[in-house]
C-alpha cells in the first residue's frame, strides 16, 4: 500500500481526522498498515468546540478549521519526510459549519455576480448548504497551508487531505460520480 511503500523509504506516516475512527473500520485498518499516528475526536481537547448537533442530536465531531488547528498545534517537526493524511467531515451533510450563515451570505453574493445559466443556478440554491460548507473547508484549507508553510519542514511534508464523503446534491456526469470523494 501507499503507507507500507513510503514507510520502507523513511516516511512516518499519519491519519488526522475529527470524527470517530471507528465507525467505519477505519482505525483497525489504519492500525493494520502499521500508520505512525492516528488521530480522531477523542484526542481533542475542551479548547476545540464539537460541530452542533444534527435533527438525531448527534455531532459527527469536530469541524474543519478544528481539525487543522489541532494539527498544527501539536505537530512536531522531525528530520524524517512524513506523509500526513487529514480527513474532512464539514462538508457532509448536514453540513453544520461554524458561521454558517455568513458563509451562505457570501455564496448568494458570488451568485449575485456570477455568469452562470439558469440550469446552474438553480443548482447552487438548491446545494445552498453544502455550496457554503465547501466555501468553509476551502477557506479553512487556504488558512492551515499558510501556516503550515512557515514551518521548517513544510518542504518535508506531504499532505492528502480529503473528504469522508462525495457531496450529495450535484449532477453526476456519470455512474461512477457517486463514488468520487474529494481530494487534494
Amino acid at each position: 500500500t501507499m503507507f507500507s511503500l513510503l514507510r520502507k523509504n523513511g516516511y512516518r506516516t499519519s491519519f488526522q481526522y475529527g470524527g470517530n475512527a471507528s465507525l467505519n473500520g477505519w482505525d483497525r485498518f489504519l492500525y493494520e498498515e502499521r500508520l505512525d499516528e492516528l488521530t480522531d475526536r477523542k484526542a481533542f481537547g475542551s479548547q476545540y468546540a464539537l460541530q452542533d448537533p444534527d435533527a438525531a442530536g448527534i455531532s459527527l465531531g469536530y469541524p474543519d478549521g478544528d481539525l487543522f488547528d489541532r494539527y498544527l498545534e501539536s505537530y512536531s517537526a522531525g528530520s524524517v519526510p512524513r506523509l500526513d493524511i487529514l480527513q474532512t467531515l464539514s462538508t457532509s451533510r448536514p453540513y453544520l459549519i461554524p458561521d454558517a450563515d455568513a458563509y451562505q451570505d457570501r455564496v448568494s453574493q458570488i451568485l449575485d455576480r456570477s455568469g452562470l445559466d439558469a440550469r446552474q443556478r438553480r443548482i447552487v440554491r438548491k446545494n445552498r448548504d453544502l455550496i457554503a460548507a465547501m466555501a468553509y473547508t476551502d477557506r479553512q484549507i487556504g488558512k492551515f497551508l499558510k501556516k503550515f508553510s512557515r514551518l521548517p519542514a513544510a518542504g518535508n511534508t506531504l499532505f492528502i487531505i480529503t473528504g469522508t464523503h462525495r457531496p450529495l446534491g450535484l449532477p453526476a456526469s456519470e455512474s461512477l460520480d457517486q463514488y468520487r470523494v474529494p481530494l487534494l
